[in-house]
């Protein structure tokens, strides 16, 4: 509950920020200025190996690597012998139940994994040369359970 509570205080603060930055911009408020050259830092190109799920990682980090590895290199995992992509991951509330990469729950509504911190539901998946499939109808295809490991 204190995430959440958190996360909607950064959010109003963030709101209002921008709010306040567009009324100065209007009034003519804001003076541009140069970017400081020697500040600069860029980003290294990313890598397919770049979007390899780290279970040890929070649900938070998780879920935010797989919209931003979207739609390249994009997020995957292992389960079994074979590649999962995740194209939709959505962090819950509460506190995880097992090892970082564990099922800790399975079922007609999707499947949720433990996390380094958190628990977060895969909502839509693709197997490695099948269709992209919600996580509810996935799951009547693929066996999982309660204790699988990603």
């Amino acid at each position: 509950m204190l995430k959440k509570a958190n996360s909607d205080l950064v959010r109003r603060q963030n709101r209002g920020l921008f709010l306040e930055t567009l009324r100065q911009l209007k009034e003519g408020g804001l003076q541009p200025r140069e970017q400081d050259e020697s500040a600069v830092t860029f980003a290294p190109m990313l890598k397919k190996e770049d979007g390899r799920i780290d279970w040890n990682q929070s649900a938070l980090v998780i879920e935010r690597c797989v919209r931003g590895f979207a739609p390249w290199p994009g997020a995957y995992t292992h389960f079994g012998n074979k590649l999962l992509k995740v194209h939709r991951a959505k962090v819950l509330p509460g506190d995880s139940k097992g090892n970082p990469g564990e099922v800790v729950r399975a079922d007609a509504g999707g499947f949720w994994l433990a996390t380094g911190a958190g628990i977060i539901s895969l909502e839509e998946v693709q197997l490695e040369n099948k269709r992209r499939l919600p996580a509810a109808e996935f799951i009547k295809g693929v066996r999982i359970k309660t204790g699988d490991r990603f």
